[in-house]
C-alpha cells in the first residue's frame, strides 16, 4: 500500500505529521511529501494558521478509495492544451 493511500485511510480525523508518520512507520519529510501531493490534487486540507501544530484532514470523509477519486478527477479534468475531442 502507497504512503498516500496510507494517509487517506488514517485521516479520517483530523491528524498531525508526526501521528501520520508514526502510522505509516516513514519519515516526516516522506509524509510531506504525500501530503503535498494530496492537497495538491484537492483530496487533504491542512488544518492551522501557523501559531499551532498543523492538522490534516480528508475533504471528503467519505473517501475510502484513493483510485476512485483519481479516476474521477482524471475523467472530469479540463483539457489543458485546448485540443478537441
Amino acid at each position: 500500500m502507497k504512503t498516500g493511500d496510507k494517509i487517506v485511510a488514517f485521516c479520517t480525523t483530523p491528524r498531525t505529521a508526526t501521528e501520520l508518520a508514526a502510522h505509516c512507520k516513514v519519515q516526516r519529510t516522506t509524509i510531506y511529501s504525500a501530503l503535498g501531493r494530496l492537497q495538491m490534487k484537492g483530496i487533504v486540507t491542512r488544518i492551522g494558521d501557523g501559531t499551532e501544530r498543523a492538522t490534516y484532514v480528508l475533504n471528503d470523509p467519505d473517501m475510502t478509495n484513493l483510485d476512485d477519486y483519481e479516476n474521477l478527477v482524471i475523467k472530469h479534468a479540463h483539457n489543458p492544451f485546448g485540443l478537441r475531442p
